[in-house]
C-alpha cells in the first residue's frame, strides 16, 4: 500500500482515543474517503459527480487537504457509510504490506484496490470494537515462510500443533475460528476472488 505513514498500525493504536463520542471527534479522515471510495469502485470522477463537486476537490479530500465538513451527508450516501465511519480518525491497518489472495485466476488492479479497501475497513472496525486484542494471546504459534522449503511443510507443522489429523478438515473456518482468529464474509466485487 501506499503512504503507509498515512495509517495507524496496531501499535500506534491508542484505545482512549475512540472512547469520544463521535460529536467529539470532528476531523474527517481523507484515508477514509478514499478506502470507502475504492471499496464501492468509484473512480474520483465519479465521486465528485455524486457530491457535486470537482475531481481536484475529492481529491484534496483524500489528502487532507480540504476538509469536506459541508459535503459530509453527500459522502455518506454516495459511498453508503455512516457520516460517524469518516469521523473515526486514523485509519488502522495490519502490519502485512499487502494481503494474500485465494483466487482462481489474476486479479486486476480495481479488483484488488476494492477488496483490499473492504479487508481495512473491516479490519479497522474490528480493533475498534475488540480493543483488548492488543494484548491478545494467540492460541498457535506463528511461522514464517520464508524459513520453509514448502507451504506443505508449514501445513504439516500447523496439522500437528493443531492436532489435526491428515486428510481432509471438514470445517476449515471452525478449526481457524476455534484458535481464536475470526473469520468475516464479504462480499468482493471480483468473483474469482474467494477471500483474503
Amino acid at each position: 500500500m501506499k503512504n503507509r505513514s498515512n495509517y495507524l498500525t496496531p501499535s500506534e493504536f491508542e484505545p482512549k482515543t475512540f472512547l469520544k463520542s463521535n460529536q467529539e471527534l470532528t476531523q474527517i479522515d481523507g484515508d477514509r474517503i478514499r478506502l470507502a471510495r475504492e471499496a464501492k469502485q468509484l473512480s474520483l470522477a465519479e465521486l465528485a459527480d455524486l457530491t457535486s463537486t470537482s475531481i481536484a476537490t475529492v481529491h484534496r479530500w483524500e489528502t487532507n487537504s480540504y476538509p469536506p465538513d459541508s459535503k459530509l451527508k453527500e459522502l455518506s450516501e454516495a459511498l453508503g457509510y455512516p457520516e460517524s465511519f469518516f469521523l473515526g480518525g486514523k485509519i488502522i491497518t495490519p502490519f502485512i504490506l499487502s494481503p494474500n489472495y485465494r483466487t482462481t485466476t489474476a486479479m486486476g488492479g480495481k479488483n484488488k484496490k476494492t477488496a483490499e479497501a473492504r479487508a481495512y475497513i473491516r479490519y479497522d472496525q474490528v480493533l475498534r470494537i475488540f480493543k483488548r486484542w492488543l494484548d491478545y494471546k494467540w492460541g498457535f504459534e506463528q511461522h514464517d515462510p520464508a524459513d520453509y522449503d514448502t507451504p506443505e511443510t508449514i501445513a504439516r507443522i500447523v496439522r500437528q500443533e493443531w492436532g489435526i489429523p491428515r486428510g481432509p478438515i471438514p470445517n476449515l473456518v471452525k478449526e481457524i475460528e476455534s484458535k481464536g482468529i475470526l473469520v468475516f464474509l464479504e462480499n468482493f466485487a471480483d468473483s474469482e476472488l474467494d477471500g483474503l
